[in-house]
């Protein structure tokens, strides 16, 4: 283990003075701590001593501690105007591996991020980058971490990469020692690119929120040797943003893309291709930060963990295993959650409410809303969940399915259940790591299968006719 982590730390090491500038101590040290705790502080980073052993730490978090002697190490955060170096350091890691993996696997971490806002963020508990110190939950994660370095990824698309590395490498040379702030970023990319940038900071780090954009009325016509594709794209924001939105258009003969640079209520596009144009698709990457509509979200724990819910626990099951998902059910709550038997709840409250229900088929009653909403791909039964054409029942299994609400399809409804009171207990606590799947399986605590559902079509996208 010693020399695997000392050879990834030389990779990141060697990774970071290419895109930002030479490593700012004279060493760099991995100490364990009994504390389970991951902390990047100046030259060192402080590992507990079980996170260690966990395989995604050599990565991606071990990176994203060495990448903080530059943010956050040695170019300090100006607390009082927000700590900007969390979402950059989450860019230039956690993102950054994933987009060396490929474009899907980058795309995904990007819709991530969108759905992670779209869940937990709402007018209530949204706040301006600027006002972002730390995380305290999974809303400041949303805000700081993920809005943050989506925001760095958009700046980076609209000036591309030698302007950015540039911009950062200048940010670095110029800040290191000193306190930072978001002010500093912005100078530094307006002198580099030599463009004038306060519209986009004003928007993504002075405000709060996220744009909800819809694809209006499309349409497509032959003129001459050319196809015209118009289409209406509109901000249902109070206060619209500038957007620089990617649109793509599938045609007979493959894929054209372009970029529309909208700001109003209601913008119109034309579009101008040789071969016929068969469908129309807005941001089909997931490039921009937004808050994302129902139909793009797949049914996952997020969903269910990120809006107030009921939590359901089965009245008439045998003791052991009721005292387990009682337990669970204090452990999954938050203080706009409520806790109820399956004798308790109202028929009202299942059709208008997420619901995260405890126990299996014989178990929870309200099981069965689940059973009978279930994907193609799974099943559920008294003595097995299946996945894939596979069945997991054995006494040491447990397993949580996920679907979207079939009354409400902005909600969704969790079922967990464990087919022994050990697996309850070795298994429940976990859930809160897995939020961005549908369905789990875990036998004798370990995870085994970690799946997101496919969803349809997009609003944003369209067939044209």
């Amino acid at each position: 283990m010693v020399d695997t982590y000392l050879d990834a730390t030389k990779r990141y090491m060697d990774i970071y003075q290419d895109l930002i500038g030479k490593y700012p101590y004279k060493k760099f040290a991995i100490v364990e701590n009994f504390f389970q705790t991951g902390y990047g502080l100046p030259s060192f980073t402080l590992l507990g001593s079980e996170v260690v052993k966990l395989p995604f730490i050599v990565d991606i978090s071990l990176g994203h501690e060495v990448l903080h002697n530059w943010w956050g190490n040695s170019v300090f955060v100006d607390d009082s105007r927000g700590n900007w170096c969390e979402g950059l350091t989450t860019y230039m890691a956690d993102y950054y591996y994933k987009e060396i993996k490929g474009d899907a696997v980058a795309t995904a971490y990007r819709n991530e991020i969108c759905r992670k806002y779209t869940h937990y963020v709402t007018t209530q508990n949204d706040f301006p980058l600027k006002m972002f110190l730390g995380r305290s939950d999974k809303a400041t994660q949303a805000i700081g971490y993920g809005k943050t370095a989506m925001v760095f990824h958009m700046l980076r698309k609209m000036l591309g990469d030698e302007v950015f590395y540039q911009a950062l490498r200048d940010f670095y040379k110029n800040m290191l020692w000193q306190r930072a702030n978001w002010e500093d970023i912005e100078k530094v990319f307006e002198k580099v690119s030599g463009l004038e940038l306060a519209w986009f900071f004003d928007q993504w780090v002075n405000k709060k929120g996220a744009p909800v954009i819809e694809l209006g009325e499309t349409t497509v016509n032959k003129e001459g040797n050319v196809w015209v594709v118009k289409a209406e794209i509109l901000q249902k924001t109070n206060e619209p943003y500038r957007l620089h939105l990617p649109v793509s258009l599938q045609l007979d003969d493959g894929i054209f893309h372009t970029t529309a640079e909208i700001k109003n209520p209601s913008d119109r596009i034309s579009l101008q291709v040789k071969s016929r144009p068969e469908n129309i698709a807005i941001d089909p990457y997931n490039e921009v930060f937004r808050r994302l509509h129902a139909d793009e979200i797949p049914p996952t724990i997020d969903l269910v963990m990120g809006d107030s819910k009921i939590i359901i626990y089965p009245a008439n099951c045998e003791d052991s295993m009721k005292a387990e998902y009682k337990k669970l059910a204090h452990i999954l709550a938050n203080e706009l959650d409520s806790i109820k038997a399956d004798t308790e709840i109202t028929e009202a409250e299942i059709a208008q409410t997420s619901l995260f229900i405890l126990g299996g088929v014989e178990e929870n009653k309200i099981s069965k809303l689940v059973q009978k909403n279930l994907p193609v791909e799974l099943s559920l039964t008294k003595d097995a969940f299946g996945a894939d054409a596979v069945l997991y029942g054995d006494k040491k299994d447990a397993f949580l399915v996920t679907i979207k609400h079939p009354f409400h399809k902005e909600k969704g409804i969790a079922l967990f259940a464990g087919f022994s009171p050990e697996a309850v207990n070795k298994t429940g606590y976990k859930i809160h790591h897995y939020g961005k799947y549908s369905y789990l399986v875990f036998s004798d605590g370990n995870n085994r299968v970690k799946e997101i559902v496919s969803i349809g079509d997009s609003p944003l996208q369209r067939t044209l006719q």
